[in-house]
């Protein structure tokens, strides 16, 4: 039961939702959010399990591509959505209808789930309001306006509500919430499985120490991905008899660049249209609420946080420290000078050696003294810090760019790439609404310091 305190914040969320979405309420039961592509498909293919027993062979024969069987297989299910859009489509009849309230209730709900993960971690609600007004309400969710499934990202704040309670509880109880809120989200959104898990995956690593609770969490996870075996194995079977790959053009179209952090929707009352004009999928600003709480926050911070004493940096530090300046030297050279040689060593571009410097350079941080501190300390917010650097580095994609120009070779996402599946997923970028997931607690924790 929730108390006064949420009851509250999810008046002021459903209000602000109402607000936001005034435009489409004189025509809510007949009109769409955004456009007539992704947001009709959708609806299709939620009337359609309204009208068929999802999982069954009539359901993925759907009626598309005639004759072609299993054809769902060739889209997302939105098995998620249908605890929502069921009810509303028996009832009425009007697909439109039941669309459009799965669309209006991601909002609340989003905001919901951010304020438990919040007020978990912080312990005030106030803190925990702003987060949920941080995530439902981002800039980066105006570009997806059309994609129901990915603002529908409200189960993976709950899975992480239900990690942190089973670490400070130690109650398996918690892994439940944990369990069933990641089969959601990846029944809500195909992509969740790759993405989110792999955000738990790191979670796991940062906080979990003990062989015993390593179980226990992969206990619950195994048992949560059982449902999903037989709607992988179609998936399989369907795509591997029809050859279907994805281009790696395609995915680097969709993949973040380095200046989407500068654009947003067009849809956006004030900034949109002056930020530039974003790219599809992209437009990652991160709003300017957030870029001046972060900077008045961490000035805060510096003045009053005890200044431990300065730590030495490792031989291994040293010696990576200077691969990294020589190979930043080496990139640089590359642009003034062109393509060189000497003896055995040719440099022909700049991102090579300009990917060593990088990672060497990332290396060198993260084996600092200040991160591994946190990682002893098991502390919540450098957690979340490091995991937004991580989500966003994902949006890169497989070949990270700036002004069109390729600038690091072999991306993290590349050598994702090399684990089973991982190539169906088209769009990197979306791993920007789980580093909003992430900025959404850091603003709850930089609070704190206004």
């Amino acid at each position: 039961m929730m108390r006064r305190p949420a009851w509250r914040a999810f008046v002021l969320y459903i209000s602000m939702t109402l607000v936001l979405l005034w435009p489409l309420l004189p025509a809510f039961a007949r009109a769409f959010p955004q456009d007539t592509g992704d947001p009709v498909l959708n609806t299709w293919l939620l009337a359609w399990s309204a009208r068929h027993m999802p999982l069954t062979t009539s359901w993925w024969n759907a009626g598309m591509f005639y004759p072609m069987p299993n054809a769902m297989a060739l889209s997302e299910l939105l098995i998620g959505l249908l605890p929502m859009t069921l009810p509303v489509q028996w009832l009425t009849g009007n697909a439109t209808l039941a669309y459009n309230v799965a669309f209006a209730l991601s909002f609340p709900l989003c905001a919901m789930a951010a304020y438990a993960l919040a007020l978990e971690l912080t312990g005030r609600a106030e803190y925990a309001f702003v987060a949920g007004l941080a995530y439902a309400f981002a800039p980066y969710r105006a570009m997806q306006l059309g994609h129901v499934q990915v603002l529908s990202y409200y189960w993976a704040p709950l899975a992480l509500l239900g990690l942190h309670r089973y670490l400070n509880t130690g109650r398996r109880s918690s892994l439940a919430l944990f369990a069933v809120a990641w089969l959601l989200q990846v029944l809500t959104n195909g992509y969740a499985l790759f993405h989110l898990s792999l955000l738990l995956a790191l979670w796991v690593v940062w906080f979990v120490r003990s062989r015993r609770m390593c179980i226990d969490i992969a206990a619950a996870w195994a048992l949560a991905a059982l449902p999903l075996l037989p709607i992988l194995w179609t998936y399989w079977r369907v795509h591997h008899a029809l050859h279907l790959t994805r281009d790696i053009n395609s995915t680097k179209m969709f993949s973040l660049e380095l200046t989407d952090s500068l654009h947003v929707s067009t849809e956006l009352l004030l900034l949109g249209g002056r930020l530039g004009i974003p790219r599809a999928e992209a437009g990652a600003f991160p709003g300017i609420t957030l870029l001046v709480v972060a900077l008045v926050s961490g000035l805060v911070y510096w003045r009053v946080r005890k200044k431990p004493a300065p730590s030495a940096f490792t031989l291994d530090q040293r010696v990576v420290m200077v691969v990294s300046v020589v190979a930043a030297l080496v990139a640089l050279s590359a642009v003034i000078l062109g393509p060189w040689r000497v003896g055995p060593l040719t440099v022909t571009e700049f991102r090579k050696p300009f990917s060593i410097a990088v990672y060497a350079a990332a290396y060198v941080a993260l084996r600092g003294a200040t991160v591994r501190r946190g990682y002893a300390a098991r502390s919540v917010w450098m957690f979340y810090a490091l995991a937004m650097v991580a989500m966003y580095v994902l949006a890169l994609g497989p070949e990270p760019r700036l002004f069109g120009q390729p600038v690091l070779y072999k991306s993290p996402y590349t050598w994702l790439m090399g684990l089973p599946g991982v190539n169906e997923f088209r769009v990197p970028a979306r791993f920007v609404m789980l580093a909003v997931l992430c900025q959404s607690m850091l603003l709850a924790a930089a609070m704190e310091f206004l």
